[in-house]
């Protein structure tokens, strides 16, 4: 068989001691970095939807909820992004980034003060680096993702500390934190699960029933605190409506999962639990398929009973192949951005269920459990999967597992059989240099893999070199912020065609995945929601129909490209819209050709990006 010889992690006193003499300042040397590298990438990068979606729910907060009711299952990224734009309001878009680079250095630093007694001290800062490298594949403002990832392991802290230090209150906090993240983003409600490890610890610890229940109450006590601190301050703030109707259209969009239209079913339950499901399998058979392939070459060794000469070396080689394969597919952007998200994942969980079974340390079994959940319950709810949450969870799991991975020292096959006129024996595949070179290349690959990605695409939705990206859009609210030469053009050319025709706080119809729109203008959304491309057909028409009633028409604002996914080089690179996003928005756009021809609405400005609409009374 093939056996995988693995050495304990360092004791954690004397990864203390060492602490203490001269390693604080390299923690602080680190962080800073951490730090000034988050900070760094917010300058570059424009995008009108996912960024645009999220800072004018901010904006609109605090002086018209009402208009971005939809958001308001985010209730608590809205009091925090809101209040930032509040306490600074000449913040600006790049006052919300830098305000999700103060969030992500905290979520790390957290993570680091969880784990520095548990893993090697240089293996956890790799190991965090590269994730802080990763998670900059997306927006880079404070929203959701980022946030819920912060309140989750600032939860885990209580929790893991409440535990392992028997203190009632820190468990008391954890389950007040677990609860505030639901309003964070609703799905986080599986988070209250994380309170499961109040058995696990007491398994390991052979604790009594008393005790048991002693913590359970705690925690549940603190949810309770938590739930009512938020309905307490949505009361006093006049949000519980806006809240109450925001889960009704989460509602309105699962019940219409059998029709491809809107988000095309995405948020229905069922396909919410499959996506996951097998992401996660593909994410495991990853980390398995590379396993197989190492121990593939082992038995290859012994079934042609090479143990010596060219053969033996060659066959030994291959791994190194296999990297410099790999440097090649990175290089000529063959090998994506998200299949390193699946293998990361599929390291995480596979080496943290090994960490939870092999591990003496029972605290560290319980830091392992504890970050398996949170990647396995986080990414729920995301109508993706995985593919947009799971890069904020890893923050525990990731540096265990390549603790782990960097404390295997060899790999020996020892498959043992005999004939009538041979007998094998056992060879060694991979010595302590060869595996050592092979994680070391492991590592470079992923890094380089990383910062590939990051300068060929630097944005989110904004898939421009980092070197055209040297033009700032003519706004106040989008300061210090940079994108091409052309983009910039085109959006100016928007602002100042439409300031002809609208003025701050007017209600506009921004359609349909250009919310940013309202953002730079301060105009507010026509219909409670700044992206109409979250609605279906009938909730389209249903909130239309409710606006009218009770606003002035609109001036109506149109892109008239693809601005996303394959199309995030506009405007130099013109995506149509494919087939798929004209099934999905045909119902949308027939009743809006209606609604255009009914009230009689005219063109009043084109570019080759946007469109302008207004009345017979609002033209000039």
């Amino acid at each position: 068989m093939t056996s995988v010889h693995h050495t304990i992690a360092p004791d954690p006193k004397n990864i203390h001691d060492q602490s203490v003499n001269g390693k604080p300042m390299q923690t602080v040397l680190f962080f800073t970095g951490i730090l000034l590298y988050h900070i760094l990438i917010t300058f570059q990068g424009l995008d009108l939807l996912d960024e645009g979606f999220h800072v004018t729910f901010y904006q609109q907060f605090f002086s018209d909820p009402e208009s971005v009711q939809y958001s308001f299952f985010y209730w608590f990224s809205g009091l925090i992004g809101g209040s930032v734009l509040k306490l600074f309001p000449g913040a600006g878009l790049w006052g919300l980034r830098f305000a999700g680079a103060i969030s992500s250095t905290i979520t790390i630093w957290i993570a680091f003060n969880l784990l520095e007694k548990y893993v090697n001290r240089r293996i956890l800062m790799i190991s965090l680096g590269i994730l802080s490298l990763f998670i900059n594949t997306e927006p880079k403002d404070l929203y959701y993702n980022n946030l819920s990832a912060l309140l989750y392991f600032i939860g885990a802290y209580f929790l893991f500390k409440g535990l392992v230090k028997n203190k009632g209150v820190y468990l008391f906090l954890s389950g007040a934190v677990f609860c505030i993240n639901i309003f964070t983003r609703t799905p986080n409600l599986l988070g209250l699960g994380l309170g499961i490890l109040i058995f696990y610890h007491a398994w390991l610890y052979s604790e009594s029933g008393k005790q048991i229940w002693k913590k359970i109450f705690l925690f549940a006590g603190g949810i309770i605190a938590g739930a009512g601190l938020v309905l307490y301050i949505m009361h006093l703030l006049g949000h519980l409506e806006y809240f109450i109707n925001s889960i009704k259209y989460l509602s309105a969009m699962s019940s219409t999962t059998d029709k491809k239209d809107g988000l095309g079913g995405g948020y229905g339950i069922i396909k919410l639990i499959y996506i996951p499901i097998k992401q996660y399998s593909m994410a495991i058979g990853s980390v398995l398929l590379m396993l197989s392939f190492i121990f593939t070459s082992a038995y290859l060794l012994s079934a042609l009973n090479i143990n010596k000469g060219p053969g033996k070396k060659l066959i030994q080689f291959i791994p190194y192949l296999f990297l410099l394969a790999l440097f090649g597919l990175i290089a000529t952007d063959k090998i994506k951005i998200n299949m390193l998200l699946y293998f990361l994942t599929g390291l995480s969980l596979f080496f943290g269920f090994l960490t939870m079974i092999k591990s003496p340390n029972p605290e560290l079994k319980i830091l392992s459990a504890l970050g398996c959940l949170i990647i396995l319950v986080h990414p729920f709810g995301s109508a993706p999967g995985i593919i947009t949450v799971v890069i904020y969870s890893m923050w525990i799991s990731f540096p265990i597992a390549a603790d782990y991975i960097y404390a295997v020292k060899k790999i020996t096959n020892k498959m043992e059989y005999e004939t009538e006129n041979s007998k094998s024996a056992a060879w060694l595949i991979l010595n302590s240099r060869q595996l050592r070179n092979i994680q070391l290349g492991t590592l470079a690959a992923i890094i380089f893999l990383c910062i590939h990605h990051i300068f060929t695409y630097p944005y989110f939705y904004d898939y421009h070199k980092r070197s055209e990206m040297t033009y700032q859009v003519a706004n106040k609210n989008m300061r210090h912020i940079y994108t091409s030469k052309e983009r910039a053009e085109s959006i100016n050319e928007l602002l100042t065609e439409s300031s002809k025709y609208i003025k701050e706080k007017d209600y506009v119809l921004a359609y349909d995945a250009i919310p940013l729109y309202h953002f730079m203008t301060e105009t507010r959304p026509f219909l409670n929601n700044p992206s109409p491309m979250f609605y279906s057909t009938e909730l389209f028409s249903v909130e239309m129909e409710k606006a009218i009633k009770k606003r002035p028409l609109p001036v109506i604002v149109r892109q008239k490209i693809k601005t996303v996914h394959e199309g995030s080089k506009w405007p130099e690179e013109i995506v149509n819209f494919n087939e798929e996003d004209i099934e999905r928005s045909t119902g949308r756009d027939n009743y809006l050709r209606e609604f255009i021809k009914l009230h009689n609405y005219k063109e009043v400005w084109s570019n080759k990006v946007f469109s302008i609409l207004v009345t017979d009374m609002k033209t000039k």
